[in-house]
């Protein structure tokens, strides 16, 4: 592709205002600096146009997302440690009634009913959680926290 800044007889392309945006975001996301100053970010804006009050409702609207995806990811993490609470005591608590059923008669006979009830209740109560908070795949989500805790406690 041609420079944008060249002069050629062919038509200059044009960008949609999405276009411009992403295309300055990647820019923005190569250069070296980490950060903007307030004042920077001013100039940025009168740049392209934009006046104080288009600029002031942007960062509040900005900073107001970024407070709800911080809790969001807080609320998520808290729900994922539940989760793995819950699966940690079925895991425990099934290789206790399994021990003692083998202790006790040698096999495994009663204790498989219990283990696996509780095992169902525990999917299944992930999922009507989930549903209440309208989270998708949440028996996929059982599962897999089961097969993190058996990654975790291999360890």
């Amino acid at each position: 592709m041609a420079p944008l800044t060249s002069s050629s007889s062919q038509a200059r392309p044009t960008f949609s205002a999405e276009a411009v945006q992403a295309i300055l975001s990647k820019a923005l996301e190569l250069r070296a600096e980490d950060a903007y100053s307030a004042e920077q970010l001013q100039e940025m804006a009168v740049e392209l146009n934009v006046s104080p009050q288009q600029l002031e409702t942007a960062v509040t609207d900005w900073q107001h997302q970024q407070t709800q995806n911080a809790q969001t990811q807080a609320a998520l993490a808290k729900r994922r440690r539940a989760r793995q609470t819950e699966w940690l005591n079925y895991a425990l608590g099934s290789a206790l009634l399994i021990g003692i059923n083998v202790a006790t008669a040698g096999t495994l006979t009663w204790a498989i009913f219990p283990v696996a009830g509780w095992g169902l209740g525990v999917v299944f109560g992930s999922c009507d959680r989930a549903k209440a908070t309208k989270q998708r795949s949440c028996c996929s989500d059982s599962l897999s926290s089961l097969a993190n805790l058996g990654n975790n406690t291999g360890q």
